[in-house]
């Protein structure tokens, strides 16, 4: 769910809650909205593939309604699956390099000929590092675009 929306001829607006619509230069409210009112056309917004991520969009978009949620639904197909490949590798080198970077400075004290680094934090790394590579490994041999694009490294928590 995204927010609420206003369906005007068949396009959805998106709106903020709560909204008042006024008469300009009046206090006369002409719409008040709270939350979903189908009868006025307000609706909760989804989305089925509207961040493209493994896929590629194909056609036009196209709205469907159920109750008080109107979905739009991107027709879309899977990508191919080295871009799909490409991608998690670069977007785990990035996580990795995010989990790796609160405990840099240990590495570069003891670099410059400070105190040792504490085991667990070289364990914690490493972790880092072997859950990346085995996920790379395991992302390697998968043919089925979906479960490449769903496969997660199992991150190690730090425990220091």
């Amino acid at each position: 769910m995204t927010g609420l929306v206003l369906l005007v001829d068949g396009d959805p607006r998106p709106i903020r809650r709560p909204v008042n619509l006024r008469l300009p230069g009046s206090d006369t409210v002409l719409l008040r909205v709270h939350g979903p009112d189908p009868a006025r056309g307000i609706y909760r917004l989804a989305r089925e593939n509207a961040n493209p991520g493994p896929y590629k969009l194909q056609g036009e978009r196209t709205l469907s309604i159920e109750g008080t949620t109107l979905t739009e639904h991107y027709p879309s197909t899977w990508r191919p699956l080295a871009e799909i490949k490409a991608s998690k590798v670069a977007a785990w080198k990035t996580q990795a390099a995010s989990k790796l970077k609160p405990t840099d400075w240990y590495i570069l004290r003891q670099s410059e000929g400070g105190a040792a680094t504490p085991q667990a934090v070289l364990d914690y790394r490493a972790a880092v590092r072997a859950a990346t590579n085995q996920a790379e490994a395991t992302l390697d041999t998968l043919t089925d675009p979906e479960q490449a694009a769903n496969l997660e490294p199992d991150w190690p928590t730090a425990g220091f």
